[in-house]
């Protein structure tokens, strides 16, 4: 990749490389590409994102515009009581209201029926015709969060990539589109974006080699109804429960039975130490909590004054807290549980490789089936970096595995081996599969 002060030299012009400046905030989930008929194509934010936005307008706008008549009905019968509750209704639904319309997102429409695309935010729209749009840009933006210059506070940081428009205008030769922190999600759907526009692709070269992994299923165009519906190829890969694997994946599991001789086991790391200094403190943080909520409402509860806040704060809050510790201690027990199946020679948890194809199963009841043929690659992901006053600049990294139907990734303390190991392991598979007369050709 050129250097980001440096620009990249096209066929027709020079176009740049460094990440356009944006401003106030940016959602950097994984957004939301689909088709709304066969001839338009529209990004949007991620799902998630507008759930947030529509709780965050609910309890903004009701609570605003309650705060405008009670500051009107102030102004009419002056009373120190109702400004004060005026001005609070006025600030949560000022701060909550208008930040939910902004978390809604800019939306996108290429629409080739038309020939333009339309960007509508807030209430205004913008129309430009599909004629101006002369490449597609996927870029390195760097890192984003927080940070704490001159001290040790905590801060967190991850890795995000930006998806720019490139134009056929002097005053505006480059449109921001959209952020995206997971590298293989925007590098397949900015190739979507560039084959429906018809234009290139103006990316480093190991974008161009990783789509060329999923071009075959990409141009297939989305599930169901042909051309509409949302791409989900970069949607995580879903897990089943033990009891649905079909075979021969579900004798993989069977710790009756021994493994067949060809499959092999990457077998998860058990670390019972940590999970028990893990489970300890903060399990008896929320127990410690939980039991004063509880002893502050108790009068409450047994005086039959106020039951119905009584019983909602504890089921709002103190059941919360029972849910965090029952978690802990679930992954306790399984820890354990794996740790006495470890030692006995029987543990079945981990990354399983056959010629029938891979699976992933890291927990119980969390499977992941994956045909040979639908395998990518196994790698070391590194989205997020924490910085504490123990620990700066401490990496968390993901073992994920990319396939074509999705990815999995797990912590990658949970594997016993790097990522590498897979690689070669479904290599050699692959290669034994070949016919040994096709090398000769």
């Amino acid at each position: 990749m050129t250097s980001p002060s440096n620009p990249l030299a096209t066929s027709e012009s020079i176009v740049e490389q460094s990440p356009l400046r944006t401003i106030l905030i940016h959602s950097h989930n994984r957004f939301v590409l689909g088709w709304r008929d066969t001839s338009a194509l529209e990004i949007k934010y991620h799902r998630g994102v507008r759930v947030v936005a529509w709780v965050l307008c609910i309890l903004g706008w009701p609570i605003l515009l309650l705060g405008l008549l009670v500051l009107i009905g102030s102004l009419m019968k002056p009373e120190a009581a109702e400004f004060v509750a005026a001005g609070f209704f006025l600030l949560w639904g000022g701060a909550l209201g208008p930040m939910g319309v902004w978390l809604f997102g800019p939306r996108y429409r290429f629409d080739a029926s038309t020939g333009y695309l339309t960007i509508r935010h807030f209430w205004r729209t913008l129309r430009r015709p599909l004629t101006l749009i002369r490449a597609v840009q996927m870029i390195d933006a760097g890192w984003f969060g927080s940070t704490a210059s001159g001290s040790d506070s905590t801060a967190a940081k991850f890795l995000s990539y930006q998806l720019n428009l490139v134009l056929d205008d002097p005053d505006e030769p480059r449109r921001f589109v959209a952020y995206n922190h997971d590298f293989t999600d925007m590098a397949r759907k900015a190739k979507i974006l560039a084959d429906f526009l018809g234009v290139p692709l103006l990316a480093e070269h190991r974008v161009h080699e990783l789509v060329q992994s999923y071009s075959a299923q990409d141009a297939a165009g989305p599930a169901g109804v042909s051309g509409v519906g949302r791409f989900r190829g970069n949607d995580a890969l879903r897990p089943v429960p033990d009891r649905r694997l079909p075979e021969p994946y579900q004798s993989w599991i069977d710790e009756t039975k021994p493994l067949a001789a060809r499959v092999r086991l990457l077998p998860r790391s058990v670390a019972v130490i940590y999970e028990l200094s893990l489970c300890l403190p903060i399990g008896f943080m929320c127990m410690a909590m939980g039991t004063l909520i509880v002893l502050m409402f108790w009068p409450a509860l047994v005086g039959g004054a106020g039951v119905p806040v009584a019983v909602l704060v504890l089921g709002g809050v103190a059941f919360p807290f029972g849910l965090i510790v029952w978690y802990l201690m679930r992954r306790l027990s399984n820890s354990i549980g794996a740790w006495r199946r470890l030692k006995r020679g029987t543990l079945r948890l981990g990354i399983f490789v056959g010629p029938e194809g891979l699976l992933v199963r890291m927990e119980p009841n969390r499977c992941h089936a994956i045909a040979l043929d639908r395998f990518v690659t196994a790698k070391v992901e590194v989205g997020l970096l924490r910085a504490n006053e123990w620990s700066r600049h401490q990496e968390t990294p993901d073992f994920v595995i990319e396939t074509l139907d999705g990815p999995v990734a797990f912590y990658l303390d949970w594997s016993s081996a790097p990522p590498e190991q897979i690689n070669q392991w479904v290599a050699e598979l692959r290669s034994a599969s070949v016919p040994a007369n096709v090398g000769s050709h």
